[in-house]
Formats: structure tokens, C-alpha cells, sequence
């Protein structure tokens, strides 16, 4: 079974430079600690066209061994992370 599950989070600051930010893995395990943990998560920011499998842990219990992330598209100036169709993508909002 199929679930969707919606995490929001707030930032203060410029959208662009949290946008940014949060490209990086570094960035999206501190950003989870406590919610999720990834085993097999490269370091440094994520790239365009690039795919991505690791193991998560949400809540120290539901693990997902082999996620995969593609990064289908990734617009800094519009501030837009897909993946394909659409399965998931993220917009950071802001002026």
C-alpha cells in the first residue's frame, strides 16, 4: 500500500539562500534529525539527472530499504526539486 506523506517545515530568512541550503544532504539529514535517519546518503549537494538510493528510517521504526530519488529536474531560480512524473516535488515558497 501507497501512502503520501506531506512534511512542512517553516524558514526564516531569504527563500533563495534556504533553497540552496537545502540542496545539500548535509542539510536534509540535519533538517530530519529525529524524524528520519538515511543510511547510504552521499554527501554534498544534489545534482540534476543524478539518481540516488539509500535507506531511510522514519521514526526509528518504518524502514525503506532501497529508496530511490531521481532528480528529474532542479530549477534554483524558481526554486523547483522534481522527480519523474511528478511522484513527488518540492517548491520552496517565497517573495
Amino acid at each position: 500500500m501507497q501512502a503520501l506523506a506531506t512534511i512542512t517545515a517553516r524558514y526564516h530568512g531569504n527563500a533563495d539562500d534556504i533553497f540552496r541550503e537545502a540542496l545539500t544532504f548535509e542539510e536534509m539529514t540535519d533538517a530530519m534529525k529525529g524524524l528520519a535517519s538515511y543510511d547510504g546518503l552521499p554527501t554534498g549537494p544534489v545534482k540534476e539527472g543524478e539518481t540516488y538510493a539509500v535507506d531511510v528510517t522514519m521514526w526509528g521504526f518504518l524502514k525503506t530499504k532501497g529508496h530511490v530519488m531521481h532528480i528529474e529536474k532542479l530549477d534554483i531560480k524558481n526554486r523547483v526539486l522534481a522527480e519523474p512524473r511528478a511522484q513527488s516535488s518540492y517548491q520552496a515558497l517565497g517573495p
